[in-house]
């Protein structure tokens, strides 16, 4: 159950502001009468109403927990208090109505614990987040008043969603597939138009699952959902966001995580999964018994604690299980969303929720080597599982972390943050230094696992390739991952890129789950990989054999799949049917960026049209960065045509088999012409 707190949970705030309106010079007076108030309001006696057949009157009982509450109001208050002194200009009002973000009192409420300066583990005094300035920031400054949820059904109660400033969800219309579908990129691809056809399959069943939050849930998003079942997943709602951004701002997408950010937990944790209806972290993710970190199923489904080995232990248990704690991708999905929209403001608005989890993760999942722990959640029946039992460290958990820090230190640098952008960089280089050290093997040319014992783990999986997109390996061991990804015995199947290598004992050539099976998340991993080491031809082979892969099995059953065969064309078995879901990527996002060649940058307000076909190619109504644009491309003898009506001004720069062309595209129409081929 997820409570809002209603206006009593506001008083010491309206207190606080008493304190200051008396100004500075009677601060220590009115604060002793204050406390001695505010003890004599809330000492622990309140009324209970003990209803029974005879209906008698109340009686007055002691409740410690009540107690122990009116110190943390008393601490709140002070502490507010001595904020809004140093913090000229301020109003009462204003701290009062954003106090749920205060970091550190907040997360004293939920442990009953206090701490000194306030400052967590891991956040060091040049992160701009003072407290009078972690006050003053959130939605209060935009006129809406925030209601901070409370999770019921955990012991401590722990106040969610504070670091994250939309607090309430604005009603509005659901997109409807029927009224949108003439407002949407309308991909032109002669050369096949069941590509085409399967594009506009995948948006009709994308539109079936747009939701809205239902009453209670405290979510503040419209979102999109793979309708696995009950739950929404972060690693698919991240994945999801991805094809979204094509239409933004015309379908729920990238806001989908705000549902996220509105649950995170006081210490920066967020649930991988949470009731879709009731906003409540799934179940066996809770850890409600506040043991140390341990996993409630583990990879043979019995519970197992963690080790930590060459660190101390957490001072507190998380709120969650390690089974809740995998595949920290939020910050992937916001980069792809800036990639596409140039939002800065969105940057802004995430900022704070993704640096607290970045640091609950480097608390609870980083071991004494630097590197990351997983559990079977990762890759859900991968032969990898066992050998990660205890606390093993994982290539792709850790990768990820890389990822995370070093898209941190992007988005501190857009919001003028240089020496924490500095300090994420620094971090990045630290955590990539430890992986090539201990799971890069100098004789199999490729990045594997660890076990608790730091042995590497003898399972190649599809996890070894996620050091590419982090900017891990040399330039020399990025080039054995590509030469891996074109070997026939291991990656380079029928359909690629199988998430085990097929020499590998439990393979499985029609999928299996993670025993084999092509899921488009892990491909689009592959293929953003290995652009940013400039292996674009390699990436666009894997794009463009997916994408064929897809059409063949979409022209015989009509829809997409989970998951596919890697040895046959085929849907993986098992698989769910009609799955958008992440499969939308690939019929969406690879046929307007693989298949017609558009690749877009907002931040520097370029768009690049690679034009690899022979035939009429283009997009109606292509959105980016805020423009919406109609491109067509005509071969024409010796020339090519290029035709683009735009609302707005950018750069195009067309690329075919020669030379690159730029052009300054303006508002209206615009004609272009390139030579067929090269000179």
């Amino acid at each position: 159950m997820v409570v809002e707190t209603d206006g009593r949970h506001h008083t010491p705030y309206l207190l606080a502001g008493a304190i200051t309106g008396g100004g500075r010079r009677v601060l220590p007076l009115i604060t002793g009468a204050l406390t001695a108030a505010t003890l004599w309001w809330s000492l622990g006696f309140h009324e209970q109403r003990q209803s029974d057949r005879g209906g008698r009157a109340n009686s007055l009982t002691l409740d410690m927990r009540a107690w122990r509450a009116s110190i943390k109001r008393i601490h709140r208050t002070i502490g507010i208090a001595l904020a809004l002194l140093v913090a000229p200009g301020a109003s009462a009002a204003a701290v009062g109505s954003n106090a749920p973000h205060t970091p550190e009192l907040s997360f004293q409420a939920a442990h009953g614990v206090q701490h000194g300066s306030g400052a967590r583990p891991g956040m060091g005094t040049d992160s701009g987040m003072t407290l009078s300035a972690v006050l003053l920031r959130g939605s209060a400054a935009k006129g809406i008043e925030p209601r901070p949820q409370v999770d019921a059904e955990d012991p401590d109660r722990p106040v969610l969603g504070r670091y994250f400033a939309k607090t309430r969800y604005e009603p509005a219309p659901l997109p409807k597939f029927e009224t949108t579908r003439d407002k949407l990129p309308s991909p032109i691809y002669d050369e096949n138009t069941n590509w085409v056809a399967m594009y506009w399959k995948s948006w009709e069943l994308a539109f079936q699952n747009f939701h809205e939050p239902a009453p209670g849930s405290g979510y503040v998003s419209q979102f999109i959902d793979a309708a696995f079942n009950q739950n929404i997943f972060q690693w698919d709602t991240c994945f999801m966001t991805m094809f979204c951004n094509c239409a933004h701002p015309l379908v729920p997408g990238i806001g989908s995580l705000d549902n996220f950010y509105r649950k995170q937990y006081p210490d920066g944790e967020i649930a991988r999964e949470i009731d879709r209806a009731t906003g409540v972290t799934y179940q066996p993710w809770r850890n409600a018994e506040r043991r140390p970190l341990f996993t409630r199923w583990g990879w043979n489904g019995t519970p197992a604690g963690v080790v930590y080995r060459g660190r101390s232990a957490p001072a507190r248990p998380p709120f969650l299980t390690l089974d809740a704690l995998n595949h920290p991708i939020f910050s992937w999905a916001e980069r792809e969303y800036f990639r596409v929209t140039g939002d800065h403001k969105r940057i802004a608005l995430v900022y704070e929720p993704l640096v607290r989890y970045y640091r609950a993760l480097q608390e609870y999942l980083r071991q004494g080597n630097g590197l990351y722990m997983t559990d079977w959640a990762s890759m859900d029946n991968s032969p990898r599982n066992a050998h990660l039992a205890k606390g093993g460290c994982a290539v792709d958990t850790s990768s990820q972390m890389v990822l995370f820090a070093d898209d941190l230190a992007l988005f501190a640098d857009i919001l003028g943050k240089k020496r924490e952008a500095a300090r994420f960089k620094r971090e990045a280089v630290e955590t990539a230094a430890q992986i090539n050290k201990l799971m890069w093997d100098p004789d199999r040319k490729f990045y594997y696992d660890l076990t608790w014992e730091e042995a590497r783990v003898p399972v190649k999986t599809i996890a070894g390739f996620w050091p590419l997109i982090a900017g891990i390996p040399t330039k020399s061991m990025a080039a054995a991952l590509a030469a891996e990804l074109q070997d026939t015995n291991t990656f380079n199947r029928t359909h690629r890129v199988p998430t085990l290598a097929a020499d590998q004992r439990g393979y499985n050539p029609r999928g299996g789950y993670w025993c084999g099976a092509v899921w488009v998340p892990t491909d689009t991993m592959v293929i953003r990989g290995l652009e940013r080491y400039r292996h674009n031809s390699l990436a666009r082979d894997i794009a463009l054999n997916h994408l064929a892969c897809l059409g063949e099995v979409f022209t015989r059953t009509g829809t997409v799949w989970e998951n596919y065969a890697p040895d046959s064309i085929a849907p993986g078995q098992p698989a769910k049917d009609d799955f958008v879901g992440w499969t939308g990527i690939g019929p969406i996002v690879y046929l307007l960026e693989f298949a017609v060649g558009l690749t877009p940058d907002a931040r520097s307000n370029t768009l690049t049209w690679r034009l690899t076909s022979s035939r009429r190619s283009g997009c109606e109504r292509y959105c980016f960065n805020g423009h919406v644009a109609d491109l067509l491309a005509t071969p024409d003898g010796s020339r090519w045509n290029i035709r683009v009506h735009s609302d707005g001004k950018f750069r195009l720069t067309i690329a075919r088999s020669g030379p690159e062309h730029s052009f300054a595209v303006k508002q209206g129409d615009n004609m272009f012409s390139i030579p067929a081929q090269s000179p």
